[in-house]
C-alpha cells in the first residue's frame, strides 16, 4: 500500500488585523512564522518582525485616537476606544 502524506509543518505567512465592528479596518506587515503541528501565537522568536509588525499596527491604530484599554488572552489581542466614543476613522 502506498499512501502519500503531505506535511503540516513549514512556515506560513501571518499579519495581525484590528477590526471596528466587525469591518477590518487595520492591518499590519506580513511576517513569517514556524507552522506547528498545534496551532500557538506566533512569538518572536519563532516568527521574526511579530513585534515590529504589532508595534507598527498599535501606532497606527494610536494616532487615529484610539486608546488602548484592555488585553485579551493571546499576546496579540489588545481593546482599544476612543475617547469620545465614536467608531468613526479621522
Amino acid at each position: 500500500m502506498l499512501t502519500i502524506l503531505a506535511s503540516q509543518t513549514g512556515s506560513m505567512t501571518l499579519r495581525s488585523v484590528g477590526r471596528v465592528d466587525g469591518e477590518r479596518r487595520y492591518k499590519s506587515d506580513m511576517f513569517s512564522s514556524t507552522r506547528t503541528v498545534v496551532p500557538t501565537p506566533p512569538e518572536e522568536a519563532f516568527a521574526p518582525g511579530t513585534t515590529k509588525s504589532l508595534t507598527k499596527l498599535r501606532r497606527e491604530i494610536e494616532a487615529d485616537g484610539w486608546v488602548e484599554t484592555g488585553r485579551g488572552p493571546q499576546p496579540y489581542a489588545f481593546t482599544f476606544v476612543r475617547p469620545d466614543g465614536t467608531t468613526s476613522g479621522p
